[in-house]
């Protein structure tokens, strides 16, 4: 018995509907996100140095985030993020710092990261 090119257009039109619902399902995911997520802006307070840079859970902790230099030695980024909780900290001419005005908890290193929730 050999399958027949009705059995074969109807797997078709069956895979076609299938990555398709898919396609729309990733589109409502993708708008829900940007929906919900907004920009924060990272600040810290530094003098008398040249590189600022942030990481954290937001991105995994794989990529810096340059940060820039404004008025009186505040450096700033913004991002956009969703809902949820993150811990972040600055690597600033290359030693870990957090700021310490903000909210934080332990890093599991004997530092601290900061700390930032939303709802």
């Amino acid at each position: 018995m050999g399958i027949s090119s009705n059995d074969t257009r109807m797997k078709y039109t069956t895979l076609k509907i299938y990555l398709f619902s898919l396609l729309i399902a990733a589109t409502f995911a993708v708008g829900a996100y940007h929906w919900h997520s907004r920009n924060i802006t990272f600040f810290i307070e530094a003098e008398n140095v040249t590189s600022v840079l942030l990481y954290g859970s937001f991105n995994g902790w794989s990529q810096g985030h340059p940060l820039t230099r404004g008025s009186q030695n505040n450096w700033s980024h913004t991002i956009k993020l969703g809902e949820g909780r993150y811990e972040y900290k600055y690597l600033i001419d290359g030693k870990w710092k957090h700021n310490p005005g903000l909210p934080s908890i332990s890093d599991g290193f004997g530092g601290q990261n900061n700390l930032l929730i939303i709802r």
